[in-house]
């Protein structure tokens, strides 16, 4: 059995204590439940896919597809989520963001989030980002 002296022991611990967490939630506040959107409320995210577009400014939450389809509805909250991924809920339309690198587009631009968005019976799924300028999903 190896004993270390009270100094070599000391400097063991403050280097372990030194050691930098793998977890990229840490020092994050814990969860405390959904955050009711308002005016006092700064929310900007950016979401595309192939043929679609999203982006919440404030409370506003705008969707347009190269379908034709424009949509607009009212951010009421948004829920982070350490593991689960961020949820922003409108009256009519969700998106949920995943932690996780996603890549769009034929020039195959990296977003830090996979998010699905559901409006209606419709699934759309795609990349995002914390932004006011949405990355671009146009496939052509």
């Amino acid at each position: 059995m190896i004993r270390l002296a009270p100094p070599a022991l000391a400097a063991l611990l403050l280097t372990a204590c030194g050691t930098p967490s793998r977890d990229p939630h840490a020092g994050q506040a814990p969860y405390a439940g959904p955050i009711e959107a308002g005016p006092m409320v700064d929310v900007r995210y950016a979401a595309a896919g192939p043929n679609w577009r999203l982006t919440i400014e404030g409370q506003a939450m705008s969707l347009v597809t190269d379908g034709g389809l424009r949509a607009t509805d009212r951010l009421l909250r948004f829920t982070p989520g350490h593991t689960d991924g961020d949820t922003y809920q409108g009256e009519r339309m969700t998106l949920v963001a995943m932690h996780g690198r996603c890549t769009i587009g034929e020039q195959g631009a990296t977003y830090p989030h996979r998010v699905t968005v559901t409006f209606g019976d419709q699934v759309l799924r795609g990349c995002g980002q914390r932004s006011i300028v949405p990355p671009s999903g146009r496939s052509g």
